[in-house]
């Protein structure tokens, strides 16, 4: 059976070598914490726990059949396989085992928050993101404020797909690039409002 750690992981079990299941963001708030640097509490997904819903929810090929209809200077042609993986991702649920997981660690940050329902930050990052040919860090969405688990279940599908499905069609027409090969991760963060004190944080 396998363990949770290869699906989800407290920043703080998070490290520079951690990056290929993780990213470099979870990576580097590990490194933070581990030099004693406060970082708010959070967890991640890894890539590993990405694949996995791609592939038990049968949608994996279906994705790579449509970005074969992508043509490399045609921009509408991007724009439509887009949306259509998004809407693929959107409607495939997420299976038991892994909102087990998620849900029991979305507890956990709740309690360890000493907030009901924790508001949380939910972002993804790929494991690469500043490459030789490519650079297309900071186009992924952040969903802040988001609070209760199957809001978190949803924005976790929500924050994936606009990495991947908008990319490759604005910064990397090539599809023999590394750009096929990224793997996703997510992270969780607990949001916090300027001013407000820790306890009543939002």
């Amino acid at each position: 059976m396998e363990k949770r750690h290869d699906y989800v992981l407290w920043f703080e079990e998070c490290n520079l070598d951690s990056i290929p299941i993780v990213g470099g963001k979870n990576a580097s708030l590990g490194e933070l914490l581990s030099a004693e640097i406060p970082v708010p509490p959070g967890f991640a997904v890894t890539t590993k726990a990405y694949n996995r819903f791609l592939e038990q929810g049968g949608i994996k090929k279906e994705i790579f059949k449509i970005l074969k209809d992508i043509k490399p200077n045609d921009m509408d042609s991007g724009e439509t396989a887009s949306k259509k993986i998004r809407s693929l991702i959107e409607n495939t649920p997420v299976d038991e085992e892994l909102q087990d997981y998620m849900g029991e660690f979305y507890r956990r940050l709740s309690k360890k928050c000493h907030v009901p329902a924790v508001p949380v930050a939910v972002r993804s990052s790929a494991t690469a993101e500043d490459l030789p040919g490519a650079s297309f860090a900071g186009q992924q969405d952040t969903f802040l404020w988001i609070r209760g688990i199957d809001d978190v279940f949803t924005h976790i599908k929500n924050a994936g797909p606009v990495f991947l499905l908008q990319e490759p069609s604005i910064t990397e027409p090539k599809w023999d690039s590394p750009m096929k090969k990224l793997k996703f991760r997510w992270e969780f963060r607990k949001w916090q409002m300027p001013g407000l004190q820790e306890s009543c944080s939002l």
